[in-house]
């Protein structure tokens, strides 16, 4: 009776650490121990045009917009696009990547065409750029997925965006020569403008979710 009850002791414990058997237990902790993975960061850039910080202070607005739905942003000097650059491509080195969004008003939106091309050159996408009234825009980086660009036809001074070769994003040009009482100094004050930008940035880093 003894011997049995040993050989069934011996059988169970032959069970409980055989590979079959541990491999329910050891999916169940891997399930448990299973970490989402975080979300991109992302890095808003807002370029103003003019001299002085001054000039287009409607991106003002749209950064603390964005900043009011946990989106940090930060708006700059068009003069300051290679530092912030430098900045993102070191980032990129350090291991961390963003969700890029470039946003420029005239010599600033000028400056987000260069940076992008810049961006390219270094092989880092942009998920969008938004440019109101450039004056002397580069083409569009083939890095950009999407480009929104708000324009002159006529009437104003804003110029449309032409894609570089190799660009495979959306390219939206929207001509506000029609629109009354909207021009190059004050395109990025509309309020229309503005909520479209941000939905547009919303796209990008939420999904779209509405305000």
């Amino acid at each position: 009776m003894r011997l049995a009850k040993l050989a069934a002791a011996f059988a169970a414990t032959l069970i409980a650490v055989s590979p079959l058997a541990a491999a329910p237990l050891a999916k169940e902790k891997a399930r448990q121990t299973t970490v989402a993975p975080k979300a991109r960061a992302v890095e808003v850039i807002l370029l103003r045009g003019g001299i002085g910080g001054i000039f287009s202070q409607g991106l003002d607005a749209i950064g603390a917009e964005l900043k009011a739905q946990g989106v940090p942003a930060r708006v700059a000097g068009y003069g300051s696009w290679r530092s912030i650059e430098r900045q993102l491509i070191a980032a990129r080195d350090q291991g961390r990547t963003s969700r890029i969004v470039l946003i420029g008003h005239s010599f600033g939106a000028d400056a987000a065409t260069a940076m992008a091309a810049e961006l390219a050159q270094a092989r880092i996408p942009v998920d969008l750029m938004v440019t109101l009234a450039a004056t002397a825009p580069r083409p569009v980086a083939p890095n950009v997925r999407r480009a929104l660009n708000f324009y002159f036809a006529s009437g104003g001074w804003g110029l449309p965006l032409t894609a570089a070769s190799g660009f495979r994003g959306k390219l939206d040009n929207r001509d506000y020569s029609r629109v009354a009482g909207v021009g190059h100094f004050n395109i990025e004050k509309q309020s229309a403008v503005q909520d479209e930008v941000v939905q547009a940035v919303l796209g990008v880093t939420r999904g779209g979710r509405k305000r």
